[in-house]
């Protein structure tokens, strides 16, 4: 017991009957400590929100880039079967040109030359349509990118852009296959001959028929066709490379008065797809698009 309250609290800074009590100039302290905790804790907390939305960001430009390089590489599947399937057309034309020509002797050589005539004016077409799909399915495969990228930027906002796209134009290189030897038979100075009847029953009836076959001196026609069904060049690569970026931004929590001022940096990301599964010189229309190692296609360097 204190013999002497008022002296041991003086020098003690407490009072015996009255318990424990903070010394003097010691009051306030906790509200000073606190405050400072909570400005840590608040700052620590702004430090991870605006690193899930670092994450956040990056993950949807990495699907920004995928997403525009997919819909893009599918219009070039696409152009890939069509070229398939007009090659197809192209080699059963001329498998139908060959079969004809051996239909032989021909009456005359005008009736060969006209044969041939068709089948290449048809082949003409064919090419044609080729070249046009050859042509115009790299840009029809570069407005779907950019079409996707303003999807991304009106539900996102306006902070992606296109900062490459890189493809083959064309969109493969095709070579026509070796020329092939076309040979028929036709008649000199035709004549034709008597009839010669044949009898065919009907029922409980006979009736002639007459075959007339034509007569004459047999000559070979020899004709080059110079531009059989085609194939893709070897080595030939058709792919989609896409650079997309998206701008730098504020963060969802900024906080410059308490010396917490930052801001997502610029995000980069890439992607790379070729058309795969399917073959132009066996007319097998089985494209579809694959994403592929950049290395693969000779973009390593713009890995992150």
């Amino acid at each position: 017991m204190c013999s002497d309250p008022k002296i041991l609290e003086s020098r003690a800074g407490f009072d015996c009957g009255q318990g424990h009590r903070f010394r003097r100039g010691q009051s306030g302290q906790t509200t000073v400590f606190l405050a400072l905790s909570m400005m840590v804790l608040i700052c620590f907390l702004a430090f991870m929100v605006d690193v899930g939305q670092l994450v956040h960001d990056r993950i949807l430009t990495q699907n920004v880039a995928d997403m525009v390089a997919l819909s893009a590489a599918n219009v070039q599947a696409a152009g890939m079967n069509e070229l398939a399937d007009l090659n197809e057309e192209y080699r059963l034309l001329q498998r139908d040109l060959l079969k004809w020509l051996q239909i032989m002797p021909y009456a005359d050589e005008a009736q060969v030359r006209n044969l041939v005539r068709y089948f290449k004016d048809w082949m003409t077409i064919v090419r044609e349509l080729m070249r046009k799909a050859n042509k115009f399915f790299p840009e029809y495969a570069e407005a779907a990118a950019y079409n996707t990228l303003d999807w991304y930027n009106d539900r996102y906002g306006d902070h992606f852009e296109i900062v490459m796209i890189n493809h083959p134009r064309p969109l493969t290189e095709l070579v026509h296959t070796p020329p092939v030897r076309l040979f028929s038979m036709y008649l000199d100075e035709p004549r034709e001959p008597p009839p010669t009847s044949a009898w065919f029953s009907k029922k409980w009836r006979c009736e002639p028929a007459f075959k007339l076959q034509a007569m004459g001196v047999p000559f070979p026609y020899n004709d080059i066709l110079d531009k059989p069904y085609m194939k893709k060049v070897d080595g030939s690569l058709t792919y989609m490379v896409v650079h997309v970026r998206r701008q730098a931004r504020p963060v969802f929590v900024n906080l410059p008065a308490f010396g917490y001022d930052v801001e997502i940096p610029t995000i980069n990301a890439f992607a790379g797809l070729i058309p795969t599964g399917g073959t132009i010189e066996d007319g097998k229309p089985e494209y579809f698009a694959r994403f592929v190692p950049l290395e693969r296609l000779g973009y390593g360097q713009f890995r992150h």
